[in-house]
């Protein structure tokens, strides 16, 4: 999807985004441990009410799998070309952050349903929901 069909996407105060739309988005500046990068792929966490009315969306960031690294909690992994992604994946639920849409600069895919499966119970665990 180019710039100027993004754009059209996009109102004052809302959003086409959906929850389980992976974003590339502009994440710096960055501080310490956050995770950084102009062009980071994300996941849109947030849900479709909060996407539809607000110029935020709530994303985890994507970062590209390490092998042999070793996660006990907080991470999603998923394979090659899901959700559009060109390599396995670790969608990180402990690194959530909040972005203005004006960050966003473009879409990749959608996460499968079942991904969102797991991605929810990540999340539930990261935040204590249970």
């Amino acid at each position: 999807m180019n710039g100027a069909i993004l754009k059209s996407k996009i109102g004052p105060m809302m959003s086409k985004f959906a929850r389980g739309d992976i974003v590339l988005v502009n994440l710096e500046p960055t501080i310490g441990n956050e995770q950084q990068g102009k062009g980071r792929p994300c996941l849109i966490v947030s849900s479709n009410d909060i996407n539809e009315v607000a110029p935020i969306v709530i994303v985890c960031p994507i970062s590209k799998s390490k092998p042999g690294k070793i996660r006990r909690y907080g991470v999603v992994t998923v394979l090659v070309n899901e959700g559009g992604l060109n390599f396995e994946s670790d969608i990180l639920t402990t690194q959530i952050r909040t972005v203005d849409l004006t960050r966003i600069q473009n879409v990749i895919g959608q996460l499968s349903h079942l991904h969102m499966v797991r991605v929810d119970l990540s999340l539930r665990t990261t935040l204590d929901l249970d």
